[in-house]
């Protein structure tokens, strides 16, 4: 699970298992959906990868984002959700 994504010095041939990818509005291009390090992956791993975006958020929201602010707390409520089920469905027993 990759919020806020940061890819300098990977590419996706480097990724051995799927990935969820969360980028912020502000974050690179490759990593938002259908980008050149996104979409790769999703024409490799199809489904089990994805890129969910967060548009209104700026790069590092997740982990210093002001959650007194309405709209990073939203997006941080759903943020975690989003990890939470993705993991699931990817870790079950």
């Amino acid at each position: 699970v990759g919020f806020h994504p940061s890819h300098r010095g990977w590419e996706a041939a480097d990724v051995a298992r799927p990935l969820l990818l969360a980028p912020a509005g502000d974050d690179p291009a490759a990593v938002q959906p259908g980008g050149a390090l996104a979409q790769p992956l999703a024409d490799r791993f199809g489904g089990a990868c994805a890129a969910v975006p967060f548009p209104e958020m700026l790069h590092g929201w997740m982990t210093r984002g002001p959650l007194a602010d309405a709209a990073i707390e939203r997006d941080y409520q759903r943020g975690m959700r989003l990890a939470v089920e993705w993991l699931g469905e990817r870790m079950k027993a």
